[in-house]
């Protein structure tokens, strides 16, 4: 097979079938034909990050920096692998920092702290309540952050005060995931109830 999209395809087939092995050599193959293209290295990363098999997710992740070298999720990953897996911490503080100071984050961690009390918001003609605007701007965040642990934080504070337990818990696992590199075990249990 020659296309490097009907490749990724096949790979996500293989992948939802939870055939990790084969999935993995379409997303090679993909990756092989066109290296510029980011879904086939995160794919890869993100099965040797399911697996705890940080150094294939790392070399996935570095390849992928090299080709796509402005890509904040891959320097965000980049820098939590070389800080909490390969104990580089002055380098993945250095990445960190660009991610935070370049993605756009920091403006939706604001977003997200400020008072929303005098923004008008409004969802399919109708406007929102101080509460629901807050979830909208919680929810928006993680669409386009997902990864970001620090993120999990935020919603899980904000569903355990709302006392929706079933959301609460539903972030707390994606947290616990995501943040599998370096979890606030003291966040985890005060939350864990």
């Amino acid at each position: 097979m020659k296309n490097p999209n009907v490749l990724l395809k096949i790979g996500n087939s293989y992948l939802v079938l939870a055939d990790t092995a084969n999935a993995l050599k379409s997303y090679n193959s993909s990756i092989n034909l066109n290296p510029y293209q980011k879904e086939g290295y995160s794919k890869v990363f993100n099965i040797h990050y399911s697996r705890n098999d940080f150094s294939t997710a790392y070399n996935a992740l570095k390849k992928s920096f090299e080709v796509n070298p402005n890509d904040f999720e891959v320097i965000y990953w980049l820098g939590k692998l070389e800080k909490h897996f390969l104990n580089n911490h002055s380098v993945g503080d250095s990445l960190l920092k660009i991610f935070y100071e370049n993605s756009g984050v920091k403006g939706v961690i604001a977003d997200i702290k400020a008072d929303k009390s005098d923004r008008g918001v409004s969802v399919n003609g109708r406007s929102l309540n101080r509460d629901e605007m807050e979830e909208y701007f919680i929810e928006s965040a993680l669409e386009k952050f997902p990864y970001v642990d620090d993120l999990y934080q935020k919603v899980i504070e904000f569903y355990s005060e709302k006392q929706q337990v079933v959301r609460r818990d539903e972030y707390l696992g994606k947290y616990i995931y995501y943040s599998k590199l370096n979890t606030d075990s003291l966040f985890v249990k005060k939350y864990s109830h």
